[in-house]
């Protein structure tokens, strides 16, 4: 037996002799130190086919989760598609509703009053502070955000 740097089991010393095991470690045995060799460990065993390997390296089961995969991508393209939901926090403009001169959904509201896109009529909120009919929209640009007011032409009342 060719000597190596730890050449006794037991101890792991370095030893010149030639047996397996060191002289200390034989007297040891020889008087009454029990000392019992661990079994080999069992050969290994795959938990899906029963062969002496492991389960990642078998075939079979390699085999079996690729059609498990195949029937689950399969069932996934049988199914209807998913309609996207609207988000709801985007801006949408409000849809449009119906004019009462030309019977259309053309009037775009604002806060001075109603305003036809198909026959441009124009229906003015009444003024608050006097209720009169005289008003006109005035819109403020400040830092890219516009403000809309609505002016009296009677009272001169803005709001």
């Amino acid at each position: 037996m060719a000597i190596l740097p730890t050449n006794c089991f037991i101890c792991k010393n370095t030893w010149t002799g030639a047996g397996a095991i060191c002289d200390a470690c034989t007297l040891k045995l020889k008087h009454g130190t029990t000392y019992k060799p661990q079994p080999p460990p069992p050969p290994p065993q795959c938990g899906f086919c029963g062969g002496p390997h492991y389960t990642p390296d078998c075939l079979a089961a390699a085999l079996h989760l690729q059609a498990l995969k195949v029937q689950q991508a399969q069932a996934r393209s049988n199914m209807p598609p998913r309609k996207p939901r609207r988000n709801p926090y985007t801006n949408y403009a409000p849809p449009l509703k119906c004019c009462l001169k030309c019977k259309g959904n053309y009037l775009i509201e604002s806060k001075a009053g109603n305003v036809c896109s198909n026959c441009r009529a124009v229906v003015h909120n009444p003024c608050r502070n006097c209720t009169s009919q005289n008003t006109k929209g005035i819109a403020a640009v400040e830092f890219s955000v516009t403000t809309q007011f609505i002016e009296c032409q009677d009272c001169l009342f803005i709001e």
